[in-house]
């Protein structure tokens, strides 16, 4: 399918869902002729119809705008994954990254996808590094970017490399914004006191941590 043709398509199936639901709620609704007596309220039929009209249009815009936000940002850092989140490559996993580990700064070694995203969850800047903490259970977003890596080096060096034996940080999944199943490493200790935070993005110009 060309580019045009993709557009029109995005384009047109809000419209369709749109022109459907209202036919489908005029359709069901009783005799709209007014009897003696009664007024000029539309049938609850027709006020379902409209409603469906306009949570349909919405959530079609929004889905819509967010899957072009993150094909933009992506093009410097890998290409995304389809619509479907097909299957991971066999050897293969999600990582959300946050902080050093975000393309740019000190990524893995073994990335071969690369694509922004967020998490829920609160992060706060530490300085030399960030530190993301209640993952999954907060209102707020932590902005990121997810890394397909081989598993290998997620096991083998990363671990390592968080310091997870030691205590800092530990690994836990939690899914996207988008939708994907990820790993992300969580801090594990209590928030220093003069840490900044909460923060929605940890600055790209912090130092690495050796």
């Amino acid at each position: 399918m060309s580019t045009a043709a993709a557009r029109a398509k995005a384009f047109a199936v809000p419209w369709v869902c749109m022109i459907e639901r209202l036919q489908a709620g005029l359709g069901q609704c009783p005799d709209r002729r007014r009897m003696p007596g009664q007024g000029t309220r539309p049938p609850a039929r027709i006020k379902d119809g409209l409603q469906s009209l306009v949570s349909c249009t919405l959530y079609s815009y929004v889905t819509e705008r967010r899957i072009s936000f993150a094909k933009k940002f992506a093009g410097d850092h890998g290409t995304m994954p389809s619509q479907t989140h097909g299957p991971v490559a066999p050897g293969r996993c999600l990582l959300f990254a946050y902080g050093q580990l975000q393309p740019g700064l000190r990524p893995p070694r073994t990335v071969h996808r690369a694509w922004p995203d967020r998490v829920r969850g609160e992060l706060f800047d530490l300085g030399t590094y960030p530190a993301a903490v209640s993952i999954g259970m907060t209102e707020s977003w932590i902005w990121g970017y997810v890394l397909e890596i081989d598993e290998s080096e997620l096991l083998a060096e990363l671990d390592r490399y968080e310091e997870v034996d030691r205590g800092l940080y530990r690994r836990v999944q939690t899914t996207t914004e988008a939708g994907f199943m990820v790993w992300i490493y969580e801090y594990a200790r209590p928030i220093p006191p003069d840490a900044r935070g909460p923060i929605g993005r940890w600055p790209s110009s912090a130092v690495c941590r050796g």
